[in-house]
């Protein structure tokens, strides 16, 4: 029996050795994952990726996560895109070939007609002002682009910054640069 009993100890002792090492390994690997700050920053980052986002340009930018966004007026559907305070859309017209893009960073509006063969578009500038309520606007006040009455729909997208920057082949006139008493509009 004692012959018995000096083979089973031991494998029982490194068995037993094992479970006790498997254990604490795995113990310390779960304690890894929910104390390591850059991976529960990344798994928020995965959680809020796969949500959709259903409102206005304004709101889908304050969360703060890059999306591919769709909108309809009528029966015309549109997309841009969104990254941190950045914003390019882009309309077709149904009826011509006309492609009016637009972008918004930096407080400032950038907007060209892609198929024009002149390779004209308008730059304009806002600064940011109070309204009467003591309210700040900016170029997303001011430029009209998030209209209240449209819808958008975006989803996550990998967006670079490079897709912000307006073209070099169009030349942008500056309309902060117009003197307004060039136009006589009233006359």
């Amino acid at each position: 029996m004692s012959n018995i009993k000096n083979k089973i100890l031991p494998i029982a002792t490194i068995f037993i050795v094992v479970i006790i090492f498997a254990f604490i390994t795995l113990k310390q690997k779960g304690v890894q994952k929910t104390n390591n700050p850059v991976q529960q920053v990344a798994e928020n980052i995965q959680e809020k990726a796969q949500e959709a986002f259903t409102g206005s340009l304004k709101m889908a930018i304050e969360k703060g996560i890059p999306m591919k966004c769709t909108y309809k007026q009528g029966e015309i559907e549109y997309e841009g895109y969104i990254k941190g305070k950045m914003w390019r859309g882009k309309m077709v017209s149904p009826t011509s070939k006309d492609v009016a893009e637009v972008i918004l960073k930096d407080n400032c509006m950038w907007s060209w007609n892609s198929a024009d063969k002149t390779k004209q578009g308008a730059k304009i500038c806002f600064n940011k002002t109070e309204n009467k309520e003591g309210e700040s606007k900016d170029v997303w006040d001011e430029s009209g682009v998030d209209n209240p009455d449209i819808t958008y729909t975006c989803l996550p997208a990998n967006i670079s910054d490079n897709q912000f920057e307006p073209p070099a082949d169009i030349n942008f006139i500056d309309l902060n640069q117009l003197n307004p008493s060039q136009f006589n509009i009233n006359q």
